[in-house]
C-alpha cells in the first residue's frame, strides 16, 4: 500500500542512470527478484527516500539520505532530486521496499501494473544534478 498516512514531506532520490532503459530495467529487476523470492511481483523503479527533519529543504535532505545509505548501496555522481509531494502530483505514488533501509519503489497507486515511465525518465532528467554528499570533500 502506498505511504499515505504522514502528512510530513518525505525527499526522494534516484541515482544516475535516468534513461527508459535504466529505469525499464530497475523495473525489470524488481519484478525477477520478487519472483526469486516468492512475492507478489511489484513493479516500480528503485528510489530512496526519507522524510524532511526540521530546518532541512529537500537539498539538505538529500545530503542527509546520501550520507546515510551509501554505507549500504553504491551512489553515483549525479541523481535526481524530488519530493513525494512532485511525484504525486504527476500521478506516481511512493511505496516502501525494504530492505535495504530507505529503499521505495516509484510506481502507480498500486505496483500490480508497470508505471508509465516515459514521464518518470522527463522528471528526472529536469532534476539531476550533482549528488550533495560528493560536493562536500
Amino acid at each position: 500500500m502506498p505511504e499515505t498516512s504522514d502528512c510530513r514531506e518525505r525527499v526522494v532520490v534516484r541515482f544516475n542512470p535516468f534513461g527508459i532503459e535504466s529505469l525499464t530495467n530497475s523495473v525489470e529487476r524488481q519484478a525477477i527478484a520478487d519472483l526469486a523470492k516468492s512475492r507478489p511481483v511489484r513493479y516500480g523503479v528503485s528510489v530512496f527516500g526519507d522524510y524532511l527533519q526540521d530546518g532541512e529543504d529537500l537539498e539538505t535532505a538529500a545530503f542527509r539520505l546520501c550520507q546515510e545509505i551509501t554505507h549500504h548501496v553504491a551512489g553515483g555522481n549525479r541523481l535526481a532530486i524530488t519530493s513525494e509531494r512532485r511525484l504525486r502530483e504527476r500521478g506516481y505514488a511512493l511505496h516502501e521496499a525494504i530492505p535495504p533501509d530507505k529503499h521505495y519503489l516509484v510506481g502507480g497507486e498500486t505496483l500490480e501494473s508497470r508505471p508509465q515511465l516515459d514521464n518518470l525518465v522527463s522528471e528526472f532528467e529536469q532534476l539531476r544534478r550533482q549528488n550533495p554528499a560528493l560536493k562536500e570533500g
